[in-house]
């Protein structure tokens, strides 16, 4: 008797199951209203430029993968929540550097999640990709103009526990954000050095 799959017969469903990673998810904030002024500009292709070397080198140095990207956001995947983390915090920083030699007036904000994502193709999906989009969309309401911002669901604090970041934690209450995000807590990533 044969067990399992024929292996001459061609499976219908080719998605791939990615469990257990921790995804990232970037954006700039208030992009738009440099877009606004001049979509065809020089200074729209630097900030885009800039942030496709600091997105790059994140997902090389921190061992994560670019999903995708569409515009000014990018999606990241990590296997390890203390790289991701440490990848977010690098993101940051660098992309904080070009800003202020190249006077540029938005800063990034950065969601991390843990769960599972579909890829079919070149398509991602799935209900955890969509948390860790709308924790990152939701929490820019937290922040002030122009500042940058670093958060994580509880999946990812929990990973952190006893790890160099794990007091630098804060928890918050999102404002104004989707159901998705109903009963899962929230903390920001704190910069120990700020006054």
């Amino acid at each position: 008797m044969k067990v399992g799959p024929d292996p001459l017969i061609e499976q219908r469903h080719r998605t791939r199951v990615i469990a257990d990673t921790i995804l990232m998810y970037s954006d700039i904030v208030n992009f738009r209203r440099n877009l606004d002024r001049d979509p065809a500009s020089g200074a729209v292709e630097r900030v885009l430029d800039a942030l496709d070397t600091v997105s790059q080198m994140t997902a090389r140095e921190y061992g994560g993968k670019i999903d995708f990207n569409q515009g000014d956001a990018y999606d990241f995947s990590f296997a390890e929540a203390s790289r991701a983390v440490a990848g977010a915090e690098c993101f940051a920083q660098n992309w904080e550097e070009i800003r202020r030699k190249k006077q540029i007036g938005c800063a990034i904000n950065i969601g991390l999640h843990r769960g599972t994502i579909y890829a079919y193709r070149s398509f991602l999906y799935g209900r955890d990709g969509e948390i860790c989009g709308e924790l990152q969309n939701a929490s820019t309401k937290l922040l002030a103009p122009d500042e940058p911002g670093i958060f994580v669901t509880e999946a990812v604090c929990a990973d952190l526990i006893g790890g160099p970041w794990h007091n630098r934690l804060q928890r918050v209450t999102l404002r104004e954000a989707r159901p998705i995000l109903a009963g899962i807590e929230i903390y920001r990533l704190c910069d120990t050095t700020a006054p």
